[in-house]
């Protein structure tokens, strides 16, 4: 009897073993696709002086929220880093009107069009205290315009005026302060009235 629990419970690991195997191989294989080249500021990918610029990225593994990613002020959970960012920069002329919708992505997204005295990436400070949590960003940073939920929606659509200066556009998940699952984005940027 002994023999056979014995047989029994080294048959029991060994199936564990190959169980727990098994399932390491398939989450490996459901990785998705890596990180946008633009998820973090310093990567911003520049529209030039192109006047329509169209893109879409998986934001799904996407790294951020960046600890020093600005803090947007429209998202409908509150004033937070938000999650999944990916950038674009641009210095159109004073005068011109920039443009950005991410309709046609399938996920929560929020927009803002930032710029920077010293036109550097704007960058935030994220303090975790809840219920008394603070948001503020780095002197110089200025948040033109942002928008969550345009048109009825959960994409969002955003425009401001230029000044001459470089302009940081953030597009990312409306999450607050939470992890989100990112998605498909799909951004459109234009600047006109030169």
């Amino acid at each position: 009897m002994r023999k056979s629990t014995l047989i029994l419970t080294i048959f029991a690991v060994a199936a564990l073993c190959l169980l727990m195997a098994n399932f390491q191989s398939s989450v490996l294989a459901q990785r998705g696709a890596p990180p946008a080249p633009n998820d973090d500021c310093v990567n911003c990918i520049d529209i030039g002086a192109a006047p329509v610029h169209r893109s879409r990225f998986d934001t799904t593994w996407a790294t951020t929220p960046n600890p020093g990613d600005p803090c947007i002020s429209c998202c409908f959970f509150g004033v937070g880093q938000n999650d999944k960012s990916i950038w674009y920069c641009a210095t159109p002329p004073a005068g011109a009107v920039v443009r950005v919708n991410t309709f046609g992505s399938d996920y929560d997204t929020v927009v803002a069009i930032w710029k920077r005295t010293g036109d550097t990436c704007p960058t935030g400070t994220f303090v975790s205290n809840p219920p008394n949590s603070t948001c503020t960003n780095d002197p110089g940073v200025t948040e033109l315009n942002c928008n969550d939920d345009a048109a009825n929606t959960l994409q969002s659509q955003v425009s401001a005026v230029a000044d001459g200066s470089k302009l940081f556009i953030e597009v990312a998940e409306c999450t607050g302060t939470a992890p989100g699952f990112g998605g498909n984005a799909s951004v459109t940027i234009s600047h006109s009235g030169r």
